[in-house]
């Protein structure tokens, strides 16, 4: 009894570091997509949408504050097409804009794991946001988020059941 439990822990392990080795190496690959997006405070709910073949990532948000920054949308991908990671980021570092709210979603692969970070290497408290891998999104959480951000990052992987269409 206690060998199979050491061997299923062993095995979850090596299956979750062969994940982040994936999204590490994503993350480190030139996008395939780039995309500069103005983020600009007072303007209501605003979105911006990124296709790459069929995969699609598209960010709602809402914010207030002084002017607008720049950030960046960026889909990477790997070899086979298979694993996609879409982020968007203040390039820059942190950011000083308030945020309502926000909303990144995904489709043409399954949602696997999320990154957010309120400033460069600093993550979201979990309470802050809420993942529902039925709608392959990540977003606020109404009256928990702190309204910091500087990074929302979606890794996601191709399978036979996705989401169609945003």
């Amino acid at each position: 009894m206690e060998l199979s439990i050491v061997a299923f822990f062993v095995s979850s392990w090596v299956n979750l570091a062969s994940v982040f080795a994936s999204i590490e190496d994503l993350a480190k690959s030139s996008p395939a997509v780039q995309t500069t997006v103005d983020i600009k405070p007072g303007a209501g709910r605003q979105e911006v949408l990124e296709k790459l073949g069929g995969f699609v990532c598209k960010f709602h948000y809402r914010a207030q504050g002084g002017t607008k920054e720049e950030w960046s949308l960026s889909i990477s991908v790997n070899e086979a097409k298979k694993e996609f990671l879409c982020s968007v980021e203040r390039p820059s570092g942190k950011s000083y804009l308030f945020f309502e709210e926000f909303k990144l979603e995904v489709s043409g692969a399954r949602l696997q794991s999320v990154l957010l970070e309120k400033e460069p290497g600093v993550v979201l408290s979990e309470v802050e946001y809420a993942v529902n891998k039925k709608e392959n999104s990540v977003q606020d959480s109404p009256g928990k988020f702190n309204s910091q951000l500087s990074k929302v990052q979606v890794y996601a992987k191709k399978s036979s059941k996705v989401k169609k269409d945003l």
